[in-house]
Formats: C-alpha cells, sequence, structure tokens
C-alpha cells in the first residue's frame, strides 16, 4: 500500500522543482486513490472571452495553449515522481484556475 503522505511530499517536491506551484492531496472516500493537483499558477496569457469566446474557441487560441502545456507537464512530472502511469488511469486528477 502507498503511503499517502509520502507520495503527497514527492508530487509537491517534484512539482516545486519545475516552478509548479500547487496543492496536492488524496481523494476520499471511494476516491482515496486518486491524487488531486490544484495548479496555483496563472496563465501568463488570460483566455480573451471576446476574441475566443469559450464557446467558439477551436482549442488554438494562447491561452489554451498554455493551458495544456501546463496540464500535460503537470501530468509528466506527476508520472515521474509517483510512477503511476497516466491521468485518469493512473488516477490522477489535474485541475488548473484559469
Amino acid at each position: 500500500m502507498v503511503n499517502r503522505r509520502e507520495e503527497t511530499e514527492t508530487v509537491k517536491r517534484a512539482l516545486a522543482d519545475v516552478a509548479i506551484h500547487a496543492r496536492v492531496k488524496h481523494g476520499t472516500g471511494t476516491a482515496c486513490g486518486w491524487l488531486k493537483i490544484y495548479v496555483l499558477n496563472r496563465l501568463s496569457v488570460p483566455h480573451d472571452k471576446e476574441k475566443w469566446a469559450w464557446e467558439h474557441c477551436s482549442g488554438n487560441c494562447p491561452a489554451c495553449i498554455e493551458y495544456r502545456t501546463l496540464y500535460s507537464r503537470t501530468v509528466d512530472v506527476a508520472r515521474t515522481a509517483t510512477g503511476r502511469t497516466g491521468d485518469y488511469a493512473g488516477r490522477i486528477n489535474v485541475e488548473i484556475d484559469y
């Protein structure tokens, strides 16, 4: 069984080493095996709702590209630090507030 506290600290340190500021914790109840990462970094390019309305955004606007990059980097660091296999299959949940 994985020590959740050690895993949390390991992921926090690994993310901090690559300048990703995040809160890391585990789920509760039936989601206790999930690793939850709340990224606190703000995107450098805000999602321009006038030009790139959510319902019309093709996903190629600067904010969406930066979001995907940050998401992928976060998952990769967490996978490397924990040995988990992926985001959902490895039960890693990443949330980025932007």
